[in-house]
């Protein structure tokens, strides 16, 4: 071929390289692009039926013009491949060469100039070499640069949750700490279907505490509330005035819906029995 056509050189690494990698590169190709296709007309298609196509087609025009801009930049890439096969060809021919001829370059004692035309050859094709990999570090470097930054976008998000977790746990340390110390704080609640109810219909929690709420009158084989208030813990009014007479050996089935006051009539009769 090099005979009769000069517009290919070194041939031979045209075909046991080149060749090779082309060959590669379209298996890959395939690969590269038919699952993002689908994946990006599925995902349209799927926004499209959730959000309305306006947003995906801003999406969609923003990858286009990321696509073209990445495709500039990319560009370099395609020439510096070409010389780096280029300089591989002339090198691969230097050295078939000195094969071929090695007994007429021992007879005229070429070896010092074919051993420098050899190097030189050597040096550009390592040269150019370390320019692409320069190259290629540069851009894996700004991609990486890109991904950090999306990574602090986001690290701003979670710094703002983290804030709230923050509240919550300092909240949570000065209530300890008041507990520790003795210093209890606990807000009064009024029935909230009681709007025009006085002041007189919640009592104070240290007195419900306390069993300071009624007159106490031990008696034996009977359980009896006569005009009891029950309230839950944090002071809603269940029951203004409760009458309830249990004699000893009655049996007593306490039901009702949730928040009716049971827990709150036993509390009440506990208190009852530890004071007495």
């Amino acid at each position: 071929m090099s005979n009769l056509d000069n517009r290919i050189m070194n041939a031979d690494q045209l075909l046991t390289q080149d060749v090779e990698k082309f060959s590669d590169g379209i298996v890959d190709l395939y690969s590269n692009l038919s699952k993002p296709l689908v994946d990006l007309a599925l995902y349209i298609f799927r926004l499209g039926g959730a959000l309305g196509f306006q947003a995906p087609s801003r999406l969609f025009i923003y990858l286009v013009v990321s696509g073209l801009c990445l495709t500039y930049l990319r560009r370099p890439i395609a020439r510096l491949t070409v010389i780096e096969q280029q300089r591989e060809g002339e090198y691969r021919f230097l050295n078939s060469r000195l094969i071929m001829n090695s007994e007429e370059v021992a007879f005229y004692q070429g070896n010092e100039r074919e051993r420098s035309t050899i190097l030189s050859s050597f040096d550009r094709l390592i040269s150019h070499l370390r320019l692409l990999i320069q190259y290629y570090n540069s851009g894996r470097m700004m991609f990486k640069l890109a991904e950090a930054l999306g990574r602090l976008a986001l690290a701003g998000r979670e710094m703002t949750r983290l804030a709230g977790f923050t509240t919550r746990v300092d909240m949570l340390i000065d209530v300890l700490d008041d507990l520790e110390k003795g210093y209890y704080r606990k807000a009064m609640i009024k029935a909230a279907n009681r709007k025009n109810s006085n002041a007189e219909n919640s009592l104070p929690l240290n007195s419900i505490a306390d069993g300071v709420g009624g007159e106490l009158i031990i008696e034996d084989n009977v359980i009896r509330f006569e005009k009891v208030p029950l309230m839950t813990p944090n002071g809603d009014v269940l029951i203004d005035s409760l009458d309830l007479e249990v004699p000893s050996g009655r049996n007593v089935l306490v039901c009702g819906p949730n928040g009716c006051g049971k827990s709150s009539l036993f509390s009440s009769l506990l208190k009852s029995l530890t004071f007495a």
